[in-house]
């Protein structure tokens, strides 16, 4: 399926979920329009720039629950946006002061996925695959981190959460979402070690996972 359809059904699927909500919760106010905004634009900006599927050529693919950290991801949005419009409210809604905090997050991951994506190039798919013309790349951001791709996606989607100031997604995407990114990184290292072996366990030891300095 082409790129461009993929993403107009990705976003028509949103908005559909969006206006739904909308008409059985109270009317949209500011924010929860602006997270709208905001999260489609995300979503339009990285469907078009990723590639969907396996890279060209053959390869040999890995870990069939890879894509469980998206699961979580989408999931955490969505009832963010939910419980923006619900009239039930289960946890407090967050501060006024998360609301720049997400924004922050949101401006930070959208540049880190941008880089990640630009510094692996023809190297970069969505699944977890290994090409046999495969190389491992250590510069830039790589230099510092293992997955800034990663990282990226869990700053963005925090940011969006935060900006709609939903508790209860807040708490869902971190209780979920720690095990379901800790599972896609194991799942590709151990791809990357098995093709690498010694040379991306050195490399391992002189980077960090996710975090700079933490993990």
């Amino acid at each position: 399926m082409p790129m461009k359809v993929q993403t107009a059904i990705a976003i028509s699927l949103f908005q559909a979920y969006f206006l739904i909500v909308s008409m059985i919760g109270e009317s949209p106010d500011s924010i929860m329009l602006l997270g709208n905004l905001v999260f489609t634009g995300w979503l339009g900006m990285e469907a078009m720039r990723v590639r969907l599927g396996h890279a060209e050529g053959e390869s040999r693919t890995f870990g069939i629950l890879s894509r469980s950290f998206l699961i979580v991801s989408f999931t955490s949005v969505a009832v963010a946006f939910a419980d923006r419009s619900s009239n039930v409210v289960l946890l407090a809604t967050l501060p006024d002061t998360a609301l720049f905090i997400g924004f922050i997050l949101l401006a930070v991951g959208v540049w880190l996925r941008h880089i990640s994506i630009k510094t692996l190039g023809r190297f970069f798919v969505t699944k977890v695959q290994i090409r046999h013309d495969h190389n491992l790349v250590k510069d830039g951001i790589y230099s510092l981190l293992r997955h800034p791709s990663y990282t990226g996606l869990i700053l963005g989607f925090l940011g969006v959460i935060l900006i709609l100031q939903s508790t209860t997604a807040l708490v869902l995407f971190i209780a979920l979402g720690i095990p379901a990114y800790s599972y896609r990184i194991w799942i590709e290292e151990k791809s990357l070690i098995k093709v690498f072996g010694d040379e991306y366990r050195s490399y391992r030891t002189e980077t960090y996972a996710l975090i700079p300095f933490v993990y």
